[in-house]
């Protein structure tokens, strides 16, 4: 993993950095959004519909893994390397993310909270066989 120090270093000049261990690596949170994962020691970005080209277009690799048999694709691209050695290089690869991250918790907000699956079942009340009342 990379040094935390350099995380808060890198990271520090675009609002209040929180690291949290996930997959095996640590997101990176900037003012409460998850805009990036570290991963063996390579830091991937969030992306979306809205910004992949400009990942793609600079030759950098979606974040992918194998489980179960199958292929995962997470919204989530390298950072370029020279981004690294200034803040204003970062800037826009940082505010893409940014905004990705935030598309996506809107996108949830607007879906509301999650739904039951299934369709509810009400508590069967017991009888008294042949009575048809209720027992207590």
């Amino acid at each position: 993993m990379l040094d935390e120090d350099f995380l808060f270093e890198v990271f520090g000049p675009f609002g209040r950095v929180r690291l949290k261990r996930m997959f095996g690596g640590r997101a990176i949170y900037l003012d409460g959004l998850v805009v990036a994962l570290e991963i063996g020691e390579v830091v991937y970005l969030k992306a979306d519909a809205v910004t992949e080209d400009a990942f793609r277009d600079e030759g950098l690799d979606q974040f992918v893994y194998e489980a179960k048999g199958r292929v995962v694709r997470l919204p989530y691209w390298r950072c370029p390397e020279a981004a690294f050695d200034d803040a204003e290089a970062l800037r826009p690869w940082i505010e893409r993310a940014r905004g990705a991250s935030l598309r996506a918790e809107a996108a949830k907000a607007a879906k509301g909270p999650p739904k039951p699956r299934g369709p509810a079942k009400r508590p069967k009340s017991k009888t008294t066989p042949g009575s048809g009342q209720p027992t207590a």
